[in-house]
């Protein structure tokens, strides 16, 4: 993915020179205290997806840096109900003793929305988008070109399913019927095997 960076001090004065704040850190926690955010890293790397969001790195009290991805133009709160869930899916793993010597629990990572349109998110260091998972698999099988996304076959599937069914494929995604839908993702599911989320040979 491209990216392009940002001088803070152009962008935001006034966040360039926090030297302190009560503000805690998203998401840490220590077991020395509280952790609070004591600055802003000055270089913001802009990555170029459709939203543009900006990666960058916060500094904490304690002198190390957490980094969080600031998106715009998409409502968050979903994504902390979703936080939400799985801290308390970890409450409940650890609270039963069969999950606990199995060392169960869901990874998950701060969500802080910021408004309606905007948040942070914590950055999730050495993760890998589940398409580029995806992407590798269809590159090694040498299906389709990898440049076709899993939307374009999806869409080209559901087209058929419709058209053989004489429904007109730009009528509302609210008419299409329920079972055709299922039938289209079924098909899709039977065609990626079980195994591409964890085979590492990928890469």
């Amino acid at each position: 993915m491209k990216r392009s960076s940002l001088d803070l001090a152009q962008v935001s004065p006034v966040l360039h020179a926090l030297t302190s704040s009560t503000v805690l850190m998203p998401g840490v926690s220590s077991c020395n205290g509280s952790i609070t955010i004591h600055g802003v890293d000055q270089h913001v790397t802009v990555l170029q997806s459709k939203t543009k969001p900006k990666k960058l790195s916060l500094i904490g009290s304690d002198g190390q840096r957490y980094v969080y991805l600031l998106k715009g133009r998409e409502d968050l709160h979903l994504d902390e109900r979703i936080m939400q869930l799985l801290d308390t899916v970890n409450q409940l793993l650890s609270a039963s003793r069969s999950s606990n010597e199995r060392q169960l629990r869901a990874r998950h990572y701060a969500v802080l929305p910021l408004g309606d349109h905007s948040g942070l998110i914590q950055w999730v260091e050495h993760a890998q988008p589940v398409f580029a998972l995806y992407k590798a698999w269809l590159k090694r099988q040498q299906q389709v070109p990898t440049s076709v996304r899993p939307i374009d076959m999806f869409s080209a599937k559901m087209v058929a399913a419709l058209k053989a069914r004489g429904i007109n494929p730009s009528a509302p995604r609210r008419e299409w019927p329920l079972d055709t839908l299922l039938t289209v993702i079924q098909q899709l599911m039977d065609e990626t095997p079980g195994y591409v989320i964890i085979d590492t040979n990928l890469f």
